[in-house]
């Protein structure tokens, strides 16, 4: 959610890739068979938090390869609208520096 926010906004639909700790490349939706279907989701615990957002906002599973520990699951086209669209950076909003102020009196 924080680093793409397109299934939320948008409901966009990206492609997932399964690819293994040595570099080749187990699954992707073009593809690959399947042996699962999973909910790809982020850190926030939010309800929008998720890569598998449906047309109705609910989350719907998606098939998958099933990937082993250390391997990569990773979102396609999530290229430049991803990073302006990130909740730091939505329409050139930058995040608020923090300013401190020191015991002597100096601001940092």
């Amino acid at each position: 959610m924080e680093i793409n926010a397109r299934p939320l906004l948008y409901g966009s639909r990206h492609p997932f890739y399964i690819v293994t700790k040595d570099g080749r490349l187990l699954y992707s939706d073009f593809f690959g068979s399947s042996t699962y279907q999973a909910v790809i989701t982020g850190k926030c615990c939010e309800s929008g938090d998720s890569q598998c957002l449906g047309i109705n906002g609910n989350n719907t599973p998606r098939d998958l390869a099933e990937p082993e520990s250390g391997d990569y699951v990773v979102i396609g086209g999530a290229g430049a609208y991803c990073a302006s669209l990130t909740s730091l950076n939505c329409n050139s909003h930058t995040q608020i520096p923090e300013v401190l102020l020191e015991q002597n009196g100096k601001l940092n």
